[in-house]
């Protein structure tokens, strides 16, 4: 159940990245940003009275501390998606968010078993060479420092909702994603307000709200999911399902913007379906 939920998780993680990418194309990020967790909230919050069996003041803490996280990743993510290639700057930003969760099961007293371990190995492998051939686009988006820089701390923050999320109670779903979503839209409205920036949705409205729909019910099969897992090392192979993400951005990428998918890029996607099936069979 933890890696099926988990593989959902990409599926709306992905499409919600290249939707919000597009907007951000459109309109400024901050802006994008208000209203597609302005839009999520709603959503959600709407929803939450009817989920949820329990909710206390750490699990919203944890939720709006996951917010926070995942704003700051969000922003990074959309700013080097609308400056780079998104068959890019996607797989680096979920390379390292695959790495933390993993990297923090290491030190735990909850060893992989084999076929889990070789799952693992492979996904990695395929968030790598998903990422590996770079801009093959001469006329495309450079490739730049600052990109590869804001794909990494994205990832790293991406990575840490895992662990804040795995911290909440079960069955609290989806208080926790409410909060993060109050706090997330006070901080971006309070930002365009100081600022004296427009709040008014442009043209992009329908894209926002798109990917903001599909990022907060992503967060909530993700918090679904850790609760699901059983131990670290469960929680390993979901962070490491949830970050093939990018495949989903890439695919949308080459269907609708017909970026191109090279031999090792189709081979990582490959790779990416063999970590699932290990993983499923650990």
């Amino acid at each position: 159940m933890a890696v099926a939920l988990a593989l959902i998780t990409s599926v709306l993680w992905g499409s919600s990245d290249f939707v919000g990418g597009l907007a951000t194309r459109r309109e400024p990020v901050a802006r994008v940003m208000l209203w597609a967790h302005g839009l999520g909230l709603i959503a959600i919050g709407a929803l939450a009275p009817f989920l949820a069996d329990v909710v206390t003041w750490r699990d919203l803490l944890l939720g709006a501390a996951a917010g926070v996280v995942g704003l700051v990743g969000l922003l990074l993510l959309y700013t080097g998606l609308s400056r780079g290639p998104m068959a890019v700057v996607a797989p680096l930003s979920a390379l390292t968010a695959a790495l933390v969760p993993v990297l923090w099961g290491l030190g735990s007293n909850d060893p992989l078993s084999g076929t889990t371990t070789i799952g693992l190995l492979v996904g990695l492998a395929a968030v790598v060479a998903i990422s590996w051939e770079g801009n093959l686009d001469p006329n495309g988006p450079a490739i730049t420092g600052r990109v590869i820089g804001e794909a990494v701390i994205a990832g790293a923050c991406f990575g840490s909702i895992v662990l804040l999320y795995d911290a909440a109670a079960e069955g609290s779903a989806p208080w926790p994603i409410v909060s993060g979503r109050v706090m997330t839209t006070s901080l971006l409205l309070v930002f365009a307000l100081a600022m004296r920036r427009p709040v008014t949705p442009g043209s992009s409205l329908r894209l926002a709200a798109l990917a903001g729909i599909g990022d907060t019910f992503a967060n909530v099969t993700l918090l679904l999911a850790t609760s699901a897992a059983v131990g670290s090392s469960e929680l390993s192979v979901v962070a490491v399902v949830t970050a093939f993400f990018p495949a989903a951005t890439v695919l949308w990428a080459r269907v609708l913007l017909h970026e191109r998918l090279g031999r090792v890029r189709i081979g990582g996607l490959g790779l990416g379906l063999a970590a699932i099936a290990f993983m499923t069979l650990g």
